[in-house]
């Protein structure tokens, strides 16, 4: 599913989620003050997000690119994963893209969109995982 949502300030808001990469909405998507998408899979477990129609996180990362989005916030984590996905630490600079988090607001207007970015560093700490999860994911 995805939606595109324009407004009359100049600010445009782009939205996709429960869904495979589409031209469709990369084209519709162009230009977009904040892309909010889905990157539900790390990379690696690219035939899970066929099977289940989501994408991966280089997938949502390409649709980002492709769509020239100002600013991009992913969502929709598949449950595997209790800390952000270290492929996003690997890919990515800090600041980019925002992961979302449960009760998170984000304010968009003509001049951008402004939302909790202070507490990434912070959430993204919290959210790693220690020494002993990644030997427990391994048993």
């Amino acid at each position: 599913y995805a939606i595109v949502l324009e407004h009359a300030t100049g600010w445009k808001l782009s939205f996709s989620g429960d869904t495979r990469p589409c031209e469709k909405f990369i084209e519709a998507s162009k230009a977009s003050t904040l892309l909010i998408h889905e990157a539900t899979f790390e990379s690696k477990h690219e035939d899970h997000a066929l099977r289940k129609r989501h994408c991966t996180i280089s997938e949502a990362l390409h649709v980002a690119k492709q769509s020239g989005a100002k600013s991009v916030l992913f969502t929709h984590f598949s449950q595997r994963y209790p800390h952000v996905p270290c492929e996003l630490d690997d890919m990515l600079p800090e600041d980019l893209p925002l992961i979302a988090f449960d009760g998170m607001r984000v304010r968009i207007s003509s001049d951008g969109y402004s939302c909790d970015n202070k507490l990434m560093p912070a959430i993204r700490s919290a959210l790693k995982p220690s020494e002993n999860s990644d030997q427990k994911q391994g048993q």
